[in-house]
Protein backbone atom coordinates (compact mmCIF):
# COMPACT_ATOMS: atom_id res chain seq x y z
CA UNK A 1 0.00 0.00 0.00
CA UNK A 2 2.94 2.37 0.98
CA UNK A 3 4.60 1.75 -2.34
CA UNK A 4 1.15 2.30 -4.24
CA UNK A 5 0.91 5.94 -2.86
CA UNK A 6 4.79 6.72 -3.80
CA UNK A 7 3.51 6.02 -7.32
CA UNK A 8 0.26 7.81 -7.28
CA UNK A 9 2.59 10.69 -5.78
CA UNK A 10 5.37 10.14 -8.31
CA UNK A 11 2.27 10.41 -11.00
CA UNK A 12 0.95 13.54 -10.39
CA UNK A 13 -2.52 12.25 -8.97
CA UNK A 14 -4.41 15.27 -6.97
CA UNK A 15 -4.49 14.95 -3.18
CA UNK A 16 -7.91 14.35 -3.31
CA UNK A 17 -7.89 11.18 -5.40
CA UNK A 18 -5.00 9.84 -3.55
CA UNK A 19 -6.67 10.61 -0.10
CA UNK A 20 -10.03 9.10 -1.60
CA UNK A 21 -8.29 6.35 -2.84
CA UNK A 22 -5.78 5.12 0.28
CA UNK A 23 -9.08 5.68 2.36
CA UNK A 24 -11.41 3.03 0.02
CA UNK A 25 -7.78 0.21 0.27
CA UNK A 26 -7.50 0.93 3.65
CA UNK A 27 -11.20 -0.28 4.50
CA UNK A 28 -10.84 -3.06 2.19
CA UNK A 29 -7.49 -4.36 3.89
CA UNK A 30 -9.28 -4.24 7.46
CA UNK A 31 -12.05 -6.58 6.28
CA UNK A 32 -9.76 -8.69 4.78
CA UNK A 33 -7.40 -8.74 8.03
CA UNK A 34 -11.07 -9.49 10.15
CA UNK A 35 -10.47 -13.03 7.96
CA UNK A 36 -6.82 -13.12 8.53
CA UNK A 37 -5.99 -11.71 4.92
CA UNK A 38 -2.77 -9.69 5.15
CA UNK A 39 -0.44 -9.57 1.93
CA UNK A 40 -1.61 -9.25 -1.91
CA UNK A 41 -1.22 -12.52 -2.89
CA UNK A 42 -4.20 -13.67 -0.61
CA UNK A 43 -6.47 -11.95 -2.66
CA UNK A 44 -8.82 -14.03 -4.55
CA UNK A 45 -11.80 -13.15 -6.57
CA UNK A 46 -14.26 -14.74 -4.93
CA UNK A 47 -12.95 -12.14 -1.61
CA UNK A 48 -13.44 -9.46 -3.96
CA UNK A 49 -16.89 -10.14 -4.78
CA UNK A 50 -17.73 -10.95 -0.89
CA UNK A 51 -16.48 -7.46 0.01
CA UNK A 52 -18.71 -6.22 -2.73
CA UNK A 53 -21.43 -7.65 -1.60
CA UNK A 54 -21.30 -6.98 2.00
CA UNK A 55 -20.80 -2.91 0.79
CA UNK A 56 -24.38 -2.97 -0.74
CA UNK A 57 -25.33 -4.45 3.28
CA UNK A 58 -23.11 -1.71 5.08
CA UNK A 59 -24.69 0.67 7.93
CA UNK A 60 -22.90 3.83 8.28
CA UNK A 61 -22.44 5.84 11.28
CA UNK A 62 -25.49 8.26 10.80
CA UNK A 63 -27.54 4.62 10.97
CA UNK A 64 -27.83 5.35 6.40
CA UNK A 65 -26.98 2.69 4.48
CA UNK A 66 -24.21 3.45 1.94
CA UNK A 67 -25.15 5.17 -1.25
CA UNK A 68 -24.54 3.58 -4.81
CA UNK A 69 -22.04 6.55 -5.14
CA UNK A 70 -20.27 5.09 -1.95
CA UNK A 71 -19.86 1.27 -3.03
CA UNK A 72 -19.08 2.49 -6.54
CA UNK A 73 -15.82 4.72 -5.22
CA UNK A 74 -14.45 2.20 -2.51
CA UNK A 75 -14.51 -0.76 -4.82
CA UNK A 76 -12.68 1.91 -7.51
CA UNK A 77 -9.95 2.12 -5.14
CA UNK A 78 -9.66 -1.42 -4.93
CA UNK A 79 -9.83 -1.90 -8.33
CA UNK A 80 -6.98 0.18 -9.50
CA UNK A 81 -5.03 -0.89 -6.37
CA UNK A 82 -5.53 -4.41 -7.72
CA UNK A 83 -4.43 -3.24 -11.63
CA UNK A 84 -1.44 -1.64 -9.94
CA UNK A 85 -0.05 -4.81 -8.09
CA UNK A 86 -0.88 -6.74 -11.28
CA UNK A 87 1.48 -4.19 -13.52
CA UNK A 88 4.22 -4.24 -10.91
CA UNK A 89 4.69 -7.68 -10.59
CA UNK A 90 3.04 -8.50 -6.90
CA UNK A 91 0.62 -10.60 -7.94
CA UNK A 92 0.27 -13.37 -10.45
CA UNK A 93 -3.31 -11.87 -11.54
CA UNK A 94 -5.58 -9.40 -10.89
CA UNK A 95 -8.21 -10.35 -9.43
CA UNK A 96 -10.45 -7.37 -9.68
CA UNK A 97 -10.09 -7.71 -13.60
CA UNK A 98 -13.40 -6.95 -15.24
CA UNK A 99 -15.05 -6.30 -12.24
CA UNK A 100 -18.61 -4.70 -12.65
CA UNK A 101 -18.89 -1.79 -10.88
CA UNK A 102 -21.97 -0.50 -9.75
CA UNK A 103 -24.81 1.39 -12.42
CA UNK A 104 -24.49 5.20 -11.71
CA UNK A 105 -27.83 7.11 -12.17
CA UNK A 106 -27.33 10.93 -12.90
CA UNK A 107 -29.47 13.13 -10.88
CA UNK A 108 -30.47 16.36 -12.06
CA UNK A 109 -28.89 19.39 -10.94
CA UNK A 110 -30.97 21.59 -8.26
CA UNK A 111 -30.72 25.29 -8.83
CA UNK A 112 -31.45 28.57 -7.81
CA UNK A 113 -34.40 30.58 -9.49
CA UNK A 114 -33.21 34.61 -9.75
CA UNK A 115 -35.39 35.26 -7.23
CA UNK A 116 -33.82 32.98 -4.95
CA UNK A 117 -30.01 34.12 -5.88
CA UNK A 118 -31.30 37.80 -4.94
CA UNK A 119 -32.76 36.91 -1.63
CA UNK A 120 -29.24 34.55 -0.96
CA UNK A 121 -27.01 37.87 -1.91
CA UNK A 122 -29.07 40.07 0.30
CA UNK A 123 -29.17 37.69 3.27
CA UNK A 124 -25.07 38.15 3.03
CA UNK A 125 -25.82 41.91 4.53
CA UNK A 126 -22.87 42.71 2.64
CA UNK A 127 -23.33 46.83 3.69
CA UNK A 128 -23.52 46.34 7.64
CA UNK A 129 -20.19 44.97 8.88
CA UNK A 130 -16.75 43.34 7.21
CA UNK A 131 -17.99 39.56 7.45
CA UNK A 132 -20.85 40.54 5.59
CA UNK A 133 -18.63 41.83 3.16
CA UNK A 134 -16.68 39.04 2.58
CA UNK A 135 -20.16 36.74 2.37
CA UNK A 136 -21.32 38.95 0.02
CA UNK A 137 -18.17 39.04 -2.62
CA UNK A 138 -17.82 35.46 -2.39
CA UNK A 139 -21.55 34.71 -3.07
CA UNK A 140 -21.08 37.14 -5.65
CA UNK A 141 -17.95 35.34 -7.47
CA UNK A 142 -19.83 31.91 -6.64
CA UNK A 143 -22.65 33.19 -8.85
CA UNK A 144 -20.36 35.06 -11.42
CA UNK A 145 -17.81 32.04 -12.57
CA UNK A 146 -19.24 28.93 -11.45
CA UNK A 147 -16.19 27.89 -9.63
CA UNK A 148 -15.94 25.06 -7.01
CA UNK A 149 -15.61 25.80 -3.66
CA UNK A 150 -12.08 24.41 -3.33
CA UNK A 151 -11.16 26.77 -6.11
CA UNK A 152 -12.69 29.68 -4.00
CA UNK A 153 -10.83 28.32 -1.06
CA UNK A 154 -7.83 28.28 -2.88
CA UNK A 155 -7.85 32.19 -4.92
CA UNK A 156 -5.19 34.31 -4.60
CA UNK A 157 -5.76 38.21 -4.32
CA UNK A 158 -3.34 38.45 -7.83
CA UNK A 159 -5.27 35.38 -9.66
CA UNK A 160 -8.30 38.31 -9.64
CA UNK A 161 -7.67 40.00 -13.52
CA UNK A 162 -10.15 43.45 -13.20
CA UNK A 163 -8.88 44.98 -15.98
CA UNK A 164 -9.86 42.08 -18.62
CA UNK A 165 -12.79 40.68 -16.40
CA UNK A 166 -11.25 37.14 -15.91
CA UNK A 167 -10.37 34.88 -13.15
CA UNK A 168 -7.30 32.48 -13.44
CA UNK A 169 -7.93 29.05 -11.88
CA UNK A 170 -4.67 26.72 -10.47
CA UNK A 171 -4.88 23.37 -9.96
CA UNK A 172 -8.61 23.05 -10.86
CA UNK A 173 -9.89 19.49 -10.57
CA UNK A 174 -8.01 16.99 -12.33
CA UNK A 175 -4.79 19.71 -11.61
CA UNK A 176 -5.99 21.42 -14.36
CA UNK A 177 -5.33 25.13 -15.25
CA UNK A 178 -8.26 27.48 -16.64
CA UNK A 179 -9.55 31.14 -17.30
CA UNK A 180 -13.14 32.28 -16.16
CA UNK A 181 -14.70 35.24 -17.24
CA UNK A 182 -16.45 37.38 -13.96
CA UNK A 183 -19.06 39.83 -14.30
CA UNK A 184 -18.28 43.78 -13.41
CA UNK A 185 -20.97 43.69 -10.72
CA UNK A 186 -19.03 40.40 -8.62
CA UNK A 187 -15.26 42.65 -9.71
CA UNK A 188 -17.30 45.51 -7.66
CA UNK A 189 -18.02 43.44 -4.26
CA UNK A 190 -14.62 41.71 -4.46
CA UNK A 191 -12.76 45.21 -4.67
CA UNK A 192 -14.63 46.05 -1.62
CA UNK A 193 -14.23 43.08 0.78
CA UNK A 194 -10.12 43.15 -0.32
CA UNK A 195 -10.33 47.25 0.54
CA UNK A 196 -12.27 47.32 3.54
CA UNK A 197 -12.50 43.80 5.32
CA UNK A 198 -8.85 42.00 4.09
CA UNK A 199 -6.94 44.90 4.65
CA UNK A 200 -8.10 45.19 7.97
CA UNK A 201 -7.53 41.25 8.97
CA UNK A 202 -4.58 40.60 6.77
CA UNK A 203 -1.76 40.75 9.01
CA UNK A 204 0.71 38.46 7.12
CA UNK A 205 2.10 40.32 3.86
CA UNK A 206 2.91 37.30 2.77
CA UNK A 207 -0.37 36.14 2.98
CA UNK A 208 -1.82 36.17 -0.85
CA UNK A 209 -4.89 33.96 0.07
CA UNK A 210 -8.12 35.77 -1.61
CA UNK A 211 -10.97 34.95 1.04
CA UNK A 212 -9.41 35.26 4.36
CA UNK A 213 -11.20 34.15 8.04
CA UNK A 214 -10.96 37.00 10.94
CA UNK A 215 -8.21 36.17 12.41
CA UNK A 216 -6.09 36.58 9.29
CA UNK A 217 -6.07 32.79 8.30
CA UNK A 218 -7.35 31.39 5.35
CA UNK A 219 -10.61 30.85 5.11
CA UNK A 220 -10.98 26.89 4.16
CA UNK A 221 -13.23 25.20 2.46
CA UNK A 222 -15.66 23.80 4.86
CA UNK A 223 -16.05 26.88 6.65
CA UNK A 224 -16.84 28.58 3.13
CA UNK A 225 -19.57 25.56 2.38
CA UNK A 226 -20.79 26.26 6.52
CA UNK A 227 -21.31 29.98 5.08
CA UNK A 228 -23.06 29.19 1.85
CA UNK A 229 -25.16 26.45 3.63
CA UNK A 230 -26.33 29.29 6.14
CA UNK A 231 -26.80 32.27 4.36
CA UNK A 232 -29.28 30.03 1.97
CA UNK A 233 -31.04 28.92 4.81
CA UNK A 234 -31.33 32.66 6.29
CA UNK A 235 -32.87 33.11 2.72
CA UNK A 236 -35.14 30.66 3.35
CA UNK A 237 -33.79 28.07 0.94
CA UNK A 238 -33.87 24.75 1.76
CA UNK A 239 -32.73 22.87 -1.73
CA UNK A 240 -30.15 20.89 -1.29
CA UNK A 241 -25.98 21.39 -1.68
CA UNK A 242 -24.50 24.49 -0.57
CA UNK A 243 -21.11 26.10 -3.04
CA UNK A 244 -22.31 23.38 -5.64
CA UNK A 245 -25.93 25.10 -5.94
CA UNK A 246 -24.55 28.14 -7.12
CA UNK A 247 -22.80 26.32 -9.49
CA UNK A 248 -25.25 25.00 -10.71
CA UNK A 249 -27.35 27.97 -10.93
CA UNK A 250 -24.44 29.69 -12.79
CA UNK A 251 -24.49 26.94 -15.76
CA UNK A 252 -28.44 26.53 -15.86
CA UNK A 253 -28.92 30.49 -15.91
CA UNK A 254 -26.33 30.96 -18.70
CA UNK A 255 -28.40 27.54 -20.73
CA UNK A 256 -31.61 29.69 -20.24
CA UNK A 257 -30.46 32.58 -21.75
CA UNK A 258 -29.16 31.18 -24.96
CA UNK A 259 -25.26 29.99 -24.18
CA UNK A 260 -23.66 27.34 -25.48
CA UNK A 261 -23.01 24.15 -23.96
CA UNK A 262 -19.10 23.94 -24.97
CA UNK A 263 -18.36 27.01 -23.55
CA UNK A 264 -20.27 26.25 -20.17
CA UNK A 265 -18.14 23.18 -20.37
CA UNK A 266 -14.84 25.29 -20.78
CA UNK A 267 -16.28 27.42 -18.27
CA UNK A 268 -17.02 24.84 -15.44
CA UNK A 269 -13.66 22.95 -15.89
CA UNK A 270 -15.39 19.90 -17.35
CA UNK A 271 -12.98 17.49 -19.48
CA UNK A 272 -16.00 16.11 -21.19
CA UNK A 273 -19.58 17.20 -22.37
CA UNK A 274 -21.44 14.50 -20.73
CA UNK A 275 -21.15 16.49 -16.91
CA UNK A 276 -22.26 19.51 -18.85
CA UNK A 277 -25.23 18.24 -20.64
CA UNK A 278 -27.13 18.17 -17.48
CA UNK A 279 -28.03 21.60 -17.57
CA UNK A 280 -29.30 21.51 -21.32
CA UNK A 281 -32.04 19.27 -19.22
CA UNK A 282 -32.49 21.65 -16.43
CA UNK A 283 -33.11 24.37 -18.78
CA UNK A 284 -36.92 24.67 -18.54
CA UNK A 285 -36.74 27.54 -20.65
CA UNK A 286 -35.24 26.22 -23.92
CA UNK A 287 -37.71 23.50 -23.45
CA UNK A 288 -40.76 25.37 -23.24
CA UNK A 289 -39.92 27.26 -26.02
CA UNK A 290 -38.86 24.49 -28.16
CA UNK A 291 -42.38 22.77 -27.16
CA UNK A 292 -44.04 25.54 -28.08
CA UNK A 293 -42.25 26.16 -31.31
CA UNK A 294 -42.41 22.15 -32.78
CA UNK A 295 -45.48 20.32 -30.95
CA UNK A 296 -48.09 20.37 -33.52
CA UNK A 297 -50.50 20.90 -30.68
CA UNK A 298 -48.51 24.28 -29.64
CA UNK A 299 -49.33 25.86 -33.67
CA UNK A 300 -51.75 28.72 -34.09
CA UNK A 301 -55.38 27.13 -34.68
CA UNK A 302 -57.00 28.10 -37.91
CA UNK A 303 -60.19 30.31 -37.43
CA UNK A 304 -63.18 28.08 -36.87
CA UNK A 305 -65.10 27.68 -40.59
CA UNK A 306 -68.89 28.98 -40.92
CA UNK A 307 -71.40 31.60 -42.16
CA UNK A 308 -70.04 35.03 -42.24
Amino acid sequence: MAAWVTWMRIRNFSPATQAARVTSLGLFAAWLADRSVTHAAQVTRPMVEAYQAALTRHIKANGQPLTISGQYQRMRGVSAFCSWCHRKGHILANPAADLELPRLFTSLPHHLTADEVDRVLAAAHGDRDAPGLRDRAALELFYSTGLRRAEVARLRVDDLDALRGLVRVTRGKGGKDRVVPIGARALLWLDRYIREARARWCVDHGEYTLFLAESGAPWGAEALARRVKLLLRSAGIEKPGACHLFRHTFATHLMDHGCELRLIQGMLGHAGPEMSARYAQVSARQLIAAHRMFHPAEAPLAAPEGPA
